[in-house]
């Protein structure tokens, strides 16, 4: 906290609180409390906002600017909000054992500039039962399909 005399009567006149501390790294974390709310900054060396928590009065306010983020989770990661969006620049992935995507009311889109795919063992549109062989190919090629 800067405790220069000028300082402090400007902080008093602009019902201002604030406090600075350099990090050894030379990041250095301000703690701000104005008339605009409370909130945590962390800039670069170079003065690059890095992180800042804003505590509002519907709830705290996380922006981050990172070159990498990395979650690891031995539980659960979830997600609970009212709209989410990802946008990636070049490439977005989802890979897991089973994978689920659920509309639970309305319509579920995928748009592509270019082609669709859809790749497995058997691709099922519309279907709320087991697979089944159609007769006709049964008796005349003996299909059956292999079993779960």
């Amino acid at each position: 906290m800067n405790n220069h005399p000028t300082a402090t009567l400007l902080s008093r006149v602009l019902n201002l609180h604030q406090s600075r501390e350099v990090l050894p790294s030379g990041r250095s974390v301000t703690v701000i409390a104005d008339d605009h709310g409370e909130r945590v900054e962390v800039r670069a060396l170079h003065g690059t906002l890095e992180l800042t928590i804003e505590l509002t009065p519907t709830g705290a306010k996380l922006h981050l600017d990172a070159v990498d983020i990395a979650l690891r989770a031995s539980g659960t990661v979830s997600a609970e909000c009212d709209r989410f969006e990802v946008r990636a620049r070049s490439e977005a992935r989802v890979s897991a054992p089973a994978t689920t995507v659920e509309s639970t009311e309305g319509d579920l889109t995928l748009t592509a500039h270019d082609d669709v795919r859809a790749r497995g063992e058997r691709v099922l549109l519309n279907c709320d039962r087991d697979d089944e062989v159609p007769d006709w190919m049964r008796s005349a090629v003996d299909a059956r399909l292999p079993p779960r």
